[in-house]
């Protein structure tokens, strides 16, 4: 296998586990709303927030992670303090609801490693 297939099998792996972590971080903060008892708690929800969070943290961390020396460490503690707000404001619940519907979409992240620690070396 040359160089740029296994570039293409990784990037079509990673594809793979994004569609994973859009699965399980939908349904996670679906069900971790319905356990918080948010009003407003439907699937569609759940999936735009996910979405929603997720774009922003990445955008936030990503942004901070270029001021030297604390940037990384703020980058990610600000960008997580980002995603809870836009679950706060999408659910239109509290900041502690919304801490509990994040921890729920964390135990997703953590299954979405485990698929792609899984997945992408079998495509190999």
């Amino acid at each position: 296998m040359g160089f740029l297939e296994i570039i293409q099998v990784v990037g079509i792996g990673l594809l793979i586990v994004l569609g994973f972590m859009v699965f399980y971080s939908t349904i996670l903060m679906w069900l971790g709303a319905k356990f918080a008892r948010i009003p407003k708690s439907g699937f569609f929800r759940a999936f735009f927030t996910t979405i929603f969070s997720t774009v922003i943290y990445v955008i936030v961390t990503g942004i901070l992670s270029y001021i030297p020396a604390i940037g990384t460490f703020a980058g990610i503690f600000i960008g997580l303090i980002f995603a809870i707000l836009v679950i706060k404001g999408m659910f239109d619940t509290n900041f502690s609801k919304a801490l509990l519907v994040w921890l729920f979409h964390f135990i997703a992240l953590i299954l979405t490693i485990i698929s792609g620690i899984v997945i992408v070396p079998l495509m190999l």
